[in-house]
């Protein structure tokens, strides 16, 4: 009867969303707040070359890429503080933090009357990110059991996508149909807003759900912590050699990662053509091939293995873009761009899930 029982348990285990998000209903906040977060980050990626070329006129790409740069550079270092700060204050009031940030830096770009301006708004937008992403990967990890973590990241990963080829498509697609970046920028204010107040009326539940996993609100934490754990990783060999490892290969994606996101705009307008109002036709369906598929592949971390999980993701990603490269045609930009978002599905939960 015991065997029985278990194999029904195994059996269950295997319902990815049901099962999953039954036994950590918490997890449908994490999720509708971060594809309402990562819809407004995104909807900028194909905006800001759109953008630079349609309202500041610009001649030289190099303003398109410290644009797109800013972001990430303020992102990468304002990350180490509030990841300290996600250790020792409330996550989620940081989530909230980061939200409130984002709602009101749309509606300042789109009052910035020169690129300098643009620019410097983009650097607090790179802070609102980062206040908001540790500390949910973070509240992901405390709110599910160890054994779960891998399909928890999968979870984030599957949310990333979604709001990605949302936020692509609402973006270039309000641009075509009302011929105004206002209502673009003002549409990105209202879903961070609403973010935000989804996180503000879900704290106590996701206060309770962390402490029913992890036995107590709040993790204390002792003065002297971070320089300790530094020591321990520094003293085992083989993990600093796993940590280094796992940092490099973040490094060299993200830097992939920058290097693709304006490229791959202006690559559609300058060697393939399109118009602007042609994006989102194209944005909608790749979204929607990547939002189906996003749940089998980022569960795949639990079935290969999360350092085969992280090779496979890698290795689709680089595939699919020498594709495009070779050949310079729309099917293989439409390839490169979904199998691109896919790899991230299948390598992003397997190395997360490493690294907590």
């Amino acid at each position: 009867m015991d065997e029985m029982t278990d194999k029904h348990k195994d059996k269950k285990e295997d319902l990815p969303l049901l099962f999953f998000f039954r036994k950590y209903p918490v997890l449908i906040i994490f999720s509708a707040v971060s594809i309402m977060a990562d819809i407004c980050f995104s909807a900028m990626i194909p905006l800001v070359p759109l953008y630079f070329r349609g309202h500041f006129h610009v001649r030289h790409e190099i303003f398109i890429g410290i644009a797109m740069s800013a972001f990430v550079f303020s992102e990468t270092m304002a990350k180490p503080l509030t990841g300290w700060a996600g250790d020792r204050l409330r996550r989620t009031n940081l989530i909230a933090f980061g939200l409130l940030i984002g709602i009101f830096t749309p509606v300042l770009l789109s009052h910035a009357r020169s690129v300098p301006m643009f620019i410097l708004i983009r650097v607090l937008d790179g802070i609102s990110a980062a206040a908001i992403w540790p500390a949910m990967i973070g509240l992901m990890a405390d709110a599910t059991e160890e054994k779960d973590r891998a399909t928890s990241m999968s979870v984030y990963s599957m949310s990333m996508l979604v709001s990605m080829g949302v936020g692509f498509t609402m973006s270039t697609y309000l641009k075509a149909r009302l011929h105004s970046y206002g209502y673009v920028f003002m549409t990105m204010s209202i879903v961070m807003a609403t973010g935000f107040l989804v996180m503000l009326v879900s704290m106590r539940p996701i206060g309770r759900a962390v402490k029913r996993v992890s036995g107590a609100s709040r993790i204390p934490h002792v003065r002297g912590a971070f320089k300790e754990n530094v020591r321990k990783v520094l003293a085992n060999r083989n993990l600093a050699t796993q940590l280094g490892v796992l940092i490099f290969l973040a490094f060299t994606q993200m830097a992939a990662t920058s290097m693709l996101t304006p490229t791959s705009i202006l690559f559609a307008t300058d060697e393939l053509g399109w118009k602007e109002e042609q994006f989102w036709r194209v944005f909608i369906i790749i979204g929607a091939v990547m939002a189906v598929l996003a749940i089998p592949a980022g569960r795949l971390a639990d079935r290969l293995g999360k350092e085969t999980a992280v090779k496979v993701g890698l290795s689709l990603s680089a595939v699919c873009l020498l594709l495009m490269v070779i050949f310079r045609q729309p099917w293989t930009f439409a390839l490169a761009v979904g199998g691109y978002g896919l790899s991230f599905a299948v390598g992003a939960p397997a190395w997360m899930a490493l690294v907590t």
